[in-house]
């Protein structure tokens, strides 16, 4: 018998490359080594206590991470950001009815809808990142969809986006304060926001779902579901145990609690050092010739445009793994990676060495409009239970979709569950090398 899984990860991680992709540890993490071992790992027992009954360590460990988010709540989960997606959801969802939605959106949050009859109202982003970025979601355009869906449950936006493009929440909560409608936020990629004043519960989102693994040091699978409007608190543990499992990993769970004390402690100091990294990495790019987004963004994330080198997102992806750096992703034109204080100077060498030796290798690439509006033909939740079939990509023209797909959430999905497929969005799922989808029967 053979371990194909263990043996593949094994030969990976002795390869050495410098960590540029979640968990935000970088496997560098010293205290995390404190929990790495198999008598932690444990169950439900009255010494461990149960993460969804509360009033146990577990609640006092979460309350430590409330103070630091300054949350009126905190709570832990062991099911990534896509558990505290569906919680913050479960807790607004009216028997189904409309979302007003943020098309940037990752696709757990799309299942989620579909699973509890919720109807998204999707608003684009504005393209005000720069050329070849998808842009934010604006205040104006949210008050535009509230006053033409008066039944609505909830706003839901995500910010930061994959590549560090952050939305003004502020301004969105306000308008969503002035319509009495819940504002939620899937802040993914954000948790370390709080260091630099970004961080949605500070600027008045009512809830904000936070994967802590992807950029602080946390085991894969940590996250934390910030309420920040008492209203939610109430059944809000019901509500997350209506998705999660009754069997979450005591090793993720101690990772939050460890990681509550290092936040405290040296999270601040060290994420101002990382931002000082990254603008030296960004200017260096620049200087190159390669692009970044304009306007706010997310102080550590490096995200560069290759495309005016001749570079597109592959080639450019190959580039830096053929140096030993391994990027959190890529797309068409754009590289990202995920910059953490766990990080080492040769993990940074590799990358300001390989940012440094960029050169023109083609003609520039042009960027192309990619913000489609397929024509909806049933419902979200109808088409996301429909029976289906599989289809080659180009015979799915002219057919509904029985999912959403995105090369790279929280991207701009081109196609949802019950929009139809039309030849511009079948040739651009193709080039995102999807050769197939599920389609209504």
């Amino acid at each position: 018998m053979t371990t194909p899984l263990f043996d593949g990860i094994r030969k990976y991680a002795d390869k050495g490359v410098s960590s540029f992709h979640t968990p935000g540890h970088s496997a560098n993490a010293p205290f995390i080594n404190k929990i790495m071992t198999a008598e932690l790992d444990l169950t439900e027992l009255s010494e461990t206590a149960s993460l969804y009954d509360g009033g146990d360590i577990i609640e006092q460990s979460e309350k430590n991470m409330a103070d630091i988010f300054g949350a009126k709540k905190s709570l832990y989960s062991g099911g990534g950001c896509t558990l505290c997606i569906q919680t913050m959801l479960r807790l607004c969802a009216k028997n189904g009815g409309k979302i007003i939605a943020g098309r940037t959106i990752h696709k757990s949050a799309v299942n989620a809808m579909a699973l509890l009859g919720l109807e998204p109202v999707w608003i684009y982003p504005e393209q005000n990142a720069g050329e070849g970025f998808n842009g934010r979601i604006t205040a104006s355009a949210v008050e535009k969809a509230l006053i033409d869906n008066s039944d609505v449950c909830a706003v839901y936006i995500t910010t930061p986006d994959y590549f560090g493009v952050i939305s003004p929440v502020h301004e969105i909560a306000q308008v969503t304060r002035k319509y009495s409608v819940p504002f939620l936020v899937d802040n993914a990629h954000g948790s370390h926001l709080i260091y630099f004043d970004k961080h949605p519960i500070t600027r008045g989102a009512d809830m904000s779902a936070c994967s802590l693994h992807k950029t602080l040091p946390v085991l894969t699978g940590g996250a934390v579901l910030n309420i920040g409007n008492s209203d939610y608190i109430n059944f809000s543990k019901q509500a997350m145990a209506d998705f999660g499992s009754t069997s979450p990993s005591f090793l993720t769970l101690a990772s939050l609690d460890l990681c509550t004390e290092w936040m405290k402690s040296e999270g601040e100091a060290e994420f101002s050092r990382l931002e000082l990294v990254n603008e030296v990495m960004t200017n260096m790019a620049l200087k190159r010739g390669a692009l970044a987004a304009e306007g706010e963004c997310d102080p550590v994330r490096l995200c560069i445009d290759t495309s005016p080198l001749g570079l597109d997102g592959n080639a450019a992806y190959r580039y830096f793994r053929d140096r030993m750096v391994e990027p959190e992703m890529h797309d068409g034109t754009k590289t990202v990676f995920i910059l953490t204080p766990f990080n080492t100077e040769r993990d940074f060498e590799r990358l300001f060495t390989a940012i440094e030796d960029l050169e023109q290798v083609g003609a520039p690439i042009l960027h192309e409009n990619r913000l489609f509006r397929p024509a909806v033909a049933m419902s979200l939740r109808e088409a996301f239970m429909a029976q289906k079939i599989t289809l080659p990509i180009m015979q799915a023209v002219g057919k509904v979709a029985a999912q959403s797909v995105c090369s790279c959430p929280p991207g701009i999905p081109p196609v949802m569950a019950g929009e139809v497929v039309d030849m511009d969005t079948a040739l651009l799922l193709k080039d995102y090398g999807f050769d197939y989808l599920n389609v209504v029967k």
